[in-house]
C-alpha cells in the first residue's frame, strides 16, 4: 500500500508498551504517526517508562500529557536540525 512504512521492532514495542499502560488508541496512533526513526522511538520509550507507574495508573490523562509533550519536543528537535 502507498504511503505506509514498515513496523520496526521498536515501534511495535512502543505500541505494545502505551496499550499495556491504558494509553488512549488515538494518541497511540499519533505517536506512531509523529515518529520517524527508530532513535527516536527508543527516546520516547526511555522517557515513558521514566514516568512513575502511579500517574498511568491513577491519571491516565497527565500520563498522555506528558507523552504528547515529549513527541512534540523530539519532532520539534528533529524539524530544526
Amino acid at each position: 500500500m502507498e504511503g505506509s512504512r514498515k513496523i520496526t521492532e521498536p515501534m511495535k514495542d512502543l505500541i505494545k508498551g502505551l496499550d499495556f499502560c491504558g494509553v488512549d488508541t488515538n494518541i497511540i496512533v499519533g505517536v506512531a504517526n509523529a515518529l520517524k526513526t527508530d532513535e527516536e522511538v527508543v527516546e520516547l520509550i526511555q522517557f515513558a517508562y521514566e514516568i512513575p507507574k502511579e500517574v498511568y495508573l491513577n491519571n491516565i490523562s497527565e500520563a498522555e500529557e506528558q507523552i504528547m509533550a515529549k513527541v512534540l519536543q523530539i519532532t520539534q528537535r528533529r524539524d530544526t536540525q
